[in-house]
């Protein structure tokens, strides 16, 4: 299993921030988002593809944070096909009064190849 991640921040007074990655060969069958502080308003997070579709539809950030229990089993199960750049977007509904910073790991699984 192939893990890449991706640091996306909101800065201080925004209410938007974007990353791109390209993502390495295989299917991405997890994603995991990791962060040290909360956002001061809500946020939500979505997933696009290199023509600016989404893969995931803006949703509440924590839907992408791990449960308790197993490594894998803990994350959000997603399945679409990696070797693309992707764009991971976050958006607050209001203007931040601090900077908000994540990580969103993707686990790539290299023995699937994607149709």
């Amino acid at each position: 299993m192939k893990k890449r991640a991706l640091n996306v921040t909101i800065p201080n007074g925004s209410n938007i921030g974007s990353k791109t990655l390209k993502l390495d060969e295989g299917q991405v069958v997890n994603l995991a988002l990791y962060h040290q502080n909360n956002p001061s308003s809500s946020l939500n997070v979505k997933l696009e593809d290199d023509r600016g579709d989404d893969i995931i539809s803006l949703i509440p950030y924590q839907e992408f944070k791990p449960t308790n229990g197993d490594y894998l089993k803990s994350r959000m199960p997603v399945s679409f096909k990696g070797g693309r750049e992707v764009t991971v977007v976050a958006k607050s509904s209001t203007n931040l009064t601090a900077e908000f910073s994540f990580d969103l790991v993707f686990d790539i699984d290299q023995s699937i190849t994607p149709e």
